[in-house]
């Protein structure tokens, strides 16, 4: 009886070990990178979060948005903190262009991380990216609201998409995104 005790009180300790560190490792760092750049949050609140720190200098930026029939981009201007790292507005820039991307984006498509190289910016999507492309028309559209709204940035003239951190030729089937891009202005409405 007493042999069962004892292992029963380690089992028990065990489980409150790796819970603990689940909750330390997975949890906290989840809620941190959730924090830091701002996921989950309509753009509006970015807008406003910066507009409530008016002691930091801001830039406005053009975001380029899908419409809803993913057939042309629409342009939004955004306010980004002046002082934040590329990486930083790039990962702002892809959050809005997701949260007001209702038909085009999936909301599991995460923007795992950035590589910069000179004028470059390497962008590491996860599979999820082309989870609601269609047809050949979308894919370019959802491709160009990235582009042309990561090439707004000053030091960024190409963007070059990964997959898993991988090269791969298609996102959707229908375009070879094996190459580096640069923005196309022709699928901006209005412009």
């Amino acid at each position: 009886m007493k042999k069962r005790t004892v292992i029963l009180t380690l089992v028990i300790m065990f489980n409150i070990v790796i819970m603990l560190l689940y909750y330390r490792y997975i949890i906290i760092e989840k809620n941190n990178y959730i924090k830091k750049y701002n996921i989950g949050n309509s753009a509006n609140v970015l807008s406003k979060d910066i507009d409530k720190n008016e002691d930091k200098e801001i830039e406005i930026y053009n975001i380029y948005i899908p419409n809803d029939d993913l057939t042309y981009l629409l342009v939004k201007q955004v306010e980004i903190e002046s002082e934040k790292l590329i990486r930083d507005k790039i990962f702002t820039m892809f959050e809005y262009i997701k949260s007001n991307a209702f038909n085009g984006i999936s909301s599991e498509t995460i923007l795992n991380n950035i590589y910069l190289e000179g004028n470059i910016a390497y962008l590491n999507f996860n599979r999820d990216l082309g989870r609601y492309i269609s047809s050949a028309e979308s894919e370019q559209i959802i491709i160009y609201s990235i582009i042309n709204s990561i090439c707004e940035i000053e030091d960024i003239k190409k963007v070059k998409f990964l997959i898993e951190d991988r090269n791969v030729k298609e996102l959707g089937g229908y375009i070879d995104i094996s190459d580096y891009f640069i923005p196309d202005k022709l699928l901006i409405k209005g412009d």
